[in-house]
Order: C-alpha cells, then sequence, then structure tokens
C-alpha cells in the first residue's frame, strides 16, 4: 500500500461527522467537511473548510453551502489530490 492510499484511508475517520467533522450542503447534497482557521481582515470575516474533492467535483464559486442552518457562499476553492480546501463567506 503506497503513502497515498494511506492518507485515502485515515481521511475516512477526519471526516466522520461523529468523530471531528461537520454535516453541510452543496448543491442539496449533504457533505462531511472540516473547519480549518477563521480569517478576520478589515471586519470581512472569511472561513476555511475542507472537504473531500470526489464530494464537490461539480463546485463554482458562488456555490451556496449551508452549515449549521447557516448560509455562505463559496469565495475561492482549491482542488488538491483528495481534499478541497474551500474560502466561504456568510450571506
Amino acid at each position: 500500500m503506497s503513502f497515498k492510499d494511506d492518507l485515502e484511508a485515515d481521511l475516512g475517520v477526519f471526516y466522520d461527522s461523529n468523530e471531528f467533522a461537520f454535516k453541510g450542503l452543496i448543491k442539496g447534497r449533504e457533505i462531511s467537511l472540516l473547519f480549518r482557521k477563521d480569517i478576520e481582515i478589515e471586519n470581512i470575516k472569511e472561513q476555511v473548510i475542507r472537504v473531500r474533492t470526489f464530494e464537490v467535483s461539480d463546485l463554482s464559486i458562488g456555490d451556496k453551502i449551508t452549515i449549521n442552518n447557516k448560509n455562505y457562499k463559496c469565495l475561492h476553492f482549491k482542488n488538491d489530490d483528495s481534499q478541497t480546501t474551500i474560502v466561504i463567506s456568510e450571506i
């Protein structure tokens, strides 16, 4: 088994909503996500979340993301092999 395969297997633990992850909705689909950090610059508050790439293959800038009954929009995202980092802002 390669390091990449080991990493993929371990990600399942982190994205388990009974362990570390939160549940959210993107385009009507339930996804598991991780909050990475808050960024606050001159009264602009953005959140950085991470999701598994296969769950957001059709993500676009401006898409609505619902987390804990709060709505956010996708400001920017970057795909890595197995995870996607998304910068969101509350709407």
